[in-house]
């Protein structure tokens, strides 16, 4: 495994920003999708550092959330709450600090409103390889494998993917 996917964020660190917390306490909606095994949610978890991940697939995002926190409560290294059959943007906010937007409305006066952004969680100094895996919903590190704990087969090493799901960089909308 990459030495950069030692630097990532756990989940006890991303939990410390209050937006993101509030964020993944709110059941998600992934509409009429279907899953095959009927089993959308995934939690990845990682007892220590740079330890194997092992995952547990669930029905509700009840049974998940649940699943991940009482994991975080053993006080295992990392987890991760994913989901498989669709993607997540980040949390979206109101930002007062970008100038507000003017919006025109046809017989009336026009109305401002105040811009929004996604939120990403950070820390200083973390690794620059982070990007915001839209299946795992969290900010992770994305770099080089030939061997992946979610691909049963070797992987082609010239892509960067998701140290938790997979996922290959190219194939995930990058949020700033």
């Amino acid at each position: 495994m990459p030495l950069a996917v030692e630097e990532q964020l756990t989940m006890r660190e991303l939990l410390k920003d209050p937006i993101y917390k509030q964020w993944l306490k709110k059941m998600p909606s992934i509409g009429a999708a279907i899953c095959p095994s009927g089993k959308p949610w995934r939690v990845w978890v990682q007892k220590r550092q740079g330890g194997n991940w092992a995952r547990g697939d669930f029905e509700t995002y009840r049974q998940a959330y649940d699943f991940m926190r009482w994991h975080l409560g053993l006080g295992v290294h990392d987890v991760a709450l994913t989901c498989k059959i669709k993607e997540f943007r980040p949390p979206v906010v109101t930002d007062k600090s970008l100038p507000k937007r003017v919006i025109k409305v046809k017989g009336g006066p026009d109305r401002f409103v105040w811009r929004k952004r996604y939120h990403i969680p950070a820390q200083i100094g973390q690794n620059p390889l982070h990007e915001w895996c839209t299946y795992c919903r969290r900010p992770t590190i994305f770099t080089y494998f030939t061997r992946h704990h979610s691909h049963p087969q070797r992987v082609n090493g010239n892509e960067r993917r998701c140290a938790i799901c997979g996922i290959r960089l190219v194939a995930v909308r990058h949020y700033r």
